[in-house]
Parts: C-alpha cells; sequence; structure tokens
C-alpha cells in the first residue's frame, strides 16, 4: 500500500468512460497509442508469468 491508503494494484478504468467528443483527432489519436502500449505491455506481463508458471509446474511436478 501506498503512503495515502491506495492500492497500488487497483487500477480506475473510468478512462473508459470519460466523454471522447471534445478530444481533437490528434488527442484521440495519441490517446490509442497509448491504450496500444498498455495492451502491449500486459500482453508481454502474461507471457512472462506464463513462462515462470511452467518452469514452476515443470519443476514441482519431478
Amino acid at each position: 500500500m501506498t503512503m495515502d491508503g491506495d492500492d497500488p494494484r487497483k487500477t480506475n478504468y473510468d478512462f473508459a468512460k470519460e466523454p471522447l467528443d471534445s478530444l481533437s483527432i490528434d488527442e484521440l489519436t495519441h490517446r490509442i497509442d497509448q491504450l496500444r502500449l498498455e495492451i502491449s505491455r500486459c500482453e508481454n506481463e502474461i507471457v512472462a508469468k506464463q513462462s515462470t508458471k511452467m518452469a514452476a509446474d515443470s519443476f514441482f511436478k519431478k
């Protein structure tokens, strides 16, 4: 936990509810780019965790 009591693992998905009509094309494009980067980061973490899990499963099955 952080000093202010917020759980750092808690993710705020409220950005999905933000109105988009006031954003410019450039702002929307930037937002999409940032979301793609975050998706890629999450996918990479999933692969890493799956690899770790497979290695642990293999080790403990012996």
